[in-house]
C-alpha cells in the first residue's frame, strides 16, 4: 500500500520521526522537484518503506514562498546525503544540516548555480577553481592514503582519502560522482 501526506515544511522533522516510527520504516529516498510551473515552488518528497510489510508512505512538503526546509539529518542520520544533494542541485537549504559541503557538485563548479532548477541553462559555465576541503587528522602516527579517481574494476570512479592509525581507520573523505 502507497501512502502520500503533503506536510507543511516546518512540520516536516517530526512527521518524518513519526512516519519512520522507531525503526518500523526506513528512509529509501528524499529528493527535490522544481515544480514553479505546476505550483509556484519547489517540493521536497520523502520515501518511508516499511521492514517487513511492503507499505511506503511519501512524505511531500512544498516550499513556495522559501527555498529552506529543516533539516532531517540531525534526527534521521540517513538523509544526510539526500540533503546535500538537494542543496548541491537545487540551491534548497536543509536549515541545521551539520555538513553542506558539495556533495555532487565538485569544487570547480561555479557557486549559486543549481543545474536541476528549470531555469538552468547550460552552456556557458565559467571556469572556477577552489580547493576540495578535507579535515586535518594529525598526531602519532597518522597517515594518509589517496586512493583514486581512477582505479581498478567497473565500479564508480572515486576518490577516497583515508586518515589512518595503523589499521584503524580514523576519517575518511569521499569524493564521488566523477
Amino acid at each position: 500500500m502507497i501512502e502520500q501526506f503533503i506536510v507543511d515544511p516546518d512540520d516536516l522533522p517530526q512527521k518524518a520521526q513519526e512516519t519512520a516510527a522507531e525503526g518500523k520504516r526506513v528512509l529509501a529516498a528524499m529528493f527535490a522537484n522544481d515544480e514553479r510551473p505546476l505550483n509556484a515552488g519547489f517540493a521536497i518528497y520523502c520515501v518511508f518503506m516499511s521492514r517487513q510489510e511492503r507499505d511506503i508512505v511519501i512524505l511531500k512538503t512544498r516550499l513556495t514562498d522559501r527555498t529552506e526546509f529543516p533539516s532531517l539529518t540531525p534526527e534521521i542520520p540517513a538523509a544526510a546525503w539526500y540533503e546535500r544533494e538537494i542543496y548541491d542541485m537545487f540551491g534548497l537549504l536543509p536549515a541545521g544540516h551539520p555538513d553542506l559541503r558539495p556533495l555532487v557538485l565538485h569544487e570547480n563548479w561555479p557557486r549559486g548555480l543549481y543545474p536541476l532548477r528549470k531555469d538552468f541553462r547550460d552552456g556557458n559555465i565559467p571556469d572556477a577553481s577552489s580547493d576540495f576541503p578535507t579535515p586535518a587528522v594529525s598526531g602519532e602516527g597518522i597517515f594518509e592514503v589517496p586512493v583514486g579517481p581512477i582505479h581498478a574494476g567497473i565500479i564508480e570512479p572515486g576518490h577516497f582519502r583515508f586518515s589512518q592509525a595503523g589499521e584503524n581507520i580514523i576519517n575518511l573523505e569521499a569524493k564521488l560522482f566523477f
